[in-house]
C-alpha cells in the first residue's frame, strides 16, 4: 500500500520513450497518401488525436455555395459543382452564350435571398437588399430576353426629357383674348401668320423678322395657310374672307357668304372651308368664281373649330353647341355627331399614324380630352385634364399629342397615345393659353395667350426614319393647328 505498481502487464504504466513517441506522432503532418479530403470537411487521420481546431461547416451552411438542387453535392470529374454548373450557366444567359443541355441529374435553381439559411442572429454572408436600378439609356442587346423586355418596358414609362420653357417669346399686342378665333398659323414655307386686332402680320421664322402685310378696318379673326404655304386665307368679323399670294404681296380674291365673323378656316388642297358664328360651313372652290359651292349645317351655334384630316377625306367641326360633327367630302350633312363634350369644342386633331382616328378637347365647363375611332364611330379613350382644352396637335413623329389649355392652368401638356399618359408639362404663359401652330418640321410649337404674347417650345424629336409611314398617310396636309 502506498507502492506504484510497475509491472510489465500495467497498460497505465507507459516508459517515456513511448510518451516520445506519442507526442512526435501527434506533430507530424499527414502524408500525401492522405490529401483525398474535400473543401469544407475536417482532416482527422483515423486513430490520431489532432491537436488544432479546423473548423468545419455544417451541411445547411454549405447549401451557401450551392446553388443547386440540395443533396446534389457531389463533385463531377473535371472538379465542378452544382453550384459552379448553375453560375456558368447564368453568366452565359446573360452574355447570350448557347450552351449544352443540364444534367438532369444536376438542375439548375438559382435561389431567392428569401429561401437562403438564417441563422438564429441574422442572415449569413448575404449582401443587403439591392435597390432597382435606374432605366439605362444605352443599348440592352447584351441582356437576355427577359431583362431587356423588363428594361424596355421601364423606358417606356419614363417621361421623355423636355424643356418646360419657351426658347423664344415674341411680343404680341392686340393678341385677341378669344376663345372663339384662331389667329395664328405656321406655313410650309416657315412664315408664321399672326393676327394683331385689325393688323396681320407674316413672322419669318428663318430670319426672325416680322412684316405687315395689311391693315383692316375690322378685326381679323382667323387665319390660314394653303397646303402650299403660298396663299394666306384671312376670316374677318364682317364675314367676309381675303386670300392673299404672300410671294406678291397682293390680295388675290375676296369671298362673301357669312352673315357674321369667320372664326375657323381650314383646306383640302384647292378647296377653302369657312365656318362663321352663325354655324354654317362654307367650301369655296379656287378653280371657280362662285363664292362658294357648298353649304353644310350641323351646328346651332358659333363654329370655333375646323379641321380637315390628313388625307382630305374627311372634316371634323366642333362648336359652341358641344357638338362634334364628322363631315365626308361632297355631304351636306354630317355623317357622325359627337356629343359626348359638355362645353363648347375647339380643339381637334386628325392623327398622322393611324386614318380615322380624331382627337377633340372641351372648354372650361368638360375639360376633356378625347380619342375617337370615326371609322367605327366610336370612343377609344378619354381623360380629365382639369383645364379648358382650347388646342390639339399630334407628331408627326412619335404617337404623341400636344394640348393647350386655358382655365386654369395656361399650361401645355404632351400625352402618350392612345393611353393619354402625361409625359411632360409646360408653362411660362401668364394667361389663358389659346391659339396653337406647329412649325413645318413637326417638332416646334407655336402658341398665343391672353398675355400678349406668341412663345416657342421643342415639344416633339426629330423625324426619324420610322416616320416615313405617318409621311405616307399624311401625303401633303397641313402641318399646323390653330
Amino acid at each position: 500500500m502506498g507502492k506504484l505498481d510497475t509491472s510489465p502487464g500495467d497498460s497505465r504504466v507507459r516508459s517515456r520513450e513511448e510518451m516520445e513517441e506519442q507526442h512526435q506522432a501527434r506533430l507530424s503532418l499527414p502524408s500525401a497518401q492522405d490529401h483525398s479530403f474535400s473543401r469544407g470537411t475536417a482532416f482527422s487521420p483515423a486513430g490520431r488525436s489532432a491537436d488544432r481546431f479546423i473548423p468545419f461547416r455544417s451541411s445547411d451552411q454549405s447549401k451557401l455555395d450551392d446553388l443547386g438542387s440540395p443533396g446534389q453535392a457531389t463533385s463531377s470529374r473535371n472538379g465542378s459543382t452544382p453550384g459552379s454548373s448553375a453560375f456558368n450557366a447564368l453568366l452565359a444567359c446573360q452574355l447570350g452564350i448557347k450552351t449544352p443541355p443540364q444534367d438532369p441529374q444536376c438542375p439548375v435553381t438559382i435561389k431567392t435571398p428569401s429561401s437562403l439559411p438564417r441563422t438564429e442572429k441574422g442572415r449569413v454572408l448575404q449582401f443587403a437588399a439591392i435597390p432597382e436600378p435606374a432605366a439605362s439609356p444605352y443599348n440592352s442587346s447584351i441582356l437576355s430576353e427577359s431583362c431587356a423586355a423588363e428594361a424596355r418596358s421601364i423606358n417606356s414609362i419614363i417621361p421623355r426629357n423636355v424643356s418646360p420653357f419657351a426658347y423664344k417669346v415674341l411680343d404680341a399686342p392686340r393678341l385677341m383674348d378669344d376663345f372663339y378665333s384662331n389667329p395664328i398659323d405656321w406655313s410650309r414655307q416657315g412664315l408664321l401668320a399672326v393676327a394683331l386686332g385689325a393688323d396681320l402680320y407674316v413672322y419669318n421664322t428663318v430670319t426672325s423678322k416680322p412684316f405687315k402685310v395689311a391693315t383692316y378696318e375690322v378685326m381679323v379673326r382667323s387665319v390660314a395657310w394653303s397646303q402650299s404655304g403660298a396663299h394666306l386665307s384671312v376670316g374677318l368679323h364682317s364675314g367676309k374672307v381675303d386670300l392673299w399670294d404672300i410671294n406678291k404681296m397682293s390680295k388675290v380674291r375676296s369671298f362673301a357668304g357669312h352673315s357674321k365673323h369667320v372664326t375657323a378656316l381650314s383646306w383640302n388642297s384647292h378647296l377653302l372651308s369657312s365656318a362663321g358664328s352663325e354655324g354654317i360651313i362654307l367650301n369655296r372652290d379656287m378653280r371657280v368664281p362662285e363664292d362658294s359651292v357648298a353649304a353644310m349645317k350641323g351646328h346651332r351655334s358659333t363654329i370655333s373649330g375646323l379641321k380637315w384630316s390628313h388625307d382630305d377625306r374627311q372634316l371634323a367641326s366642333g362648336g359652341n353647341d358641344n357638338l362634334v360633327c364628322i363631315w365626308r367630302a361632297g355631304m351636306s350633312k354630317p355623317q357622325q355627331r359627337i356629343t359626348a363634350h359638355t362645353a363648347c369644342v375647339k380643339a381637334l386633331a386628325w392623327s398622322p399614324h393611324h386614318p380615322g382616328l380624331l382627337a377633340t378637347g372641351g372648354g372650361t365647363q368638360d375639360q376633356t380630352i378625347a380619342l375617337w375611332n370615326t371609322v367605327k364611330a366610336s370612343m377609344i379613350h378619354s381623360i380629365h385634364t382639369g383645364s379648358q382644352v382650347s388646342g390639339l396637335a399630334w407628331s408627326h413623329t412619335v404617337n404623341e399629342l400636344l394640348s393647350i389649355h386655358g382655365y386654369a392652368t395656361s399650361a401645355l401638356h404632351i400625352w402618350k397615345a392612345p393611353s393619354l399618359v402625361n409625359a411632360a408639362t409646360l408653362t411660362g404663359h401668364n394667361s389663358r393659353v389659346l391659339f396653337l401652330a406647329m412649325s413645318p418640321d413637326g417638332q416646334t410649337a407655336a402658341t398665343g395667350a391672353g398675355d400678349e404674347t406668341v412663345r416657342f417650345w421643342r415639344v416633339f424629336p426629330k423625324d426619324t426614319a420610322k416616320s416615313a409611314t405617318a409621311k405616307l398617310v399624311r401625303s401633303e396636309g397641313r402641318c399646323s393647328i390653330r
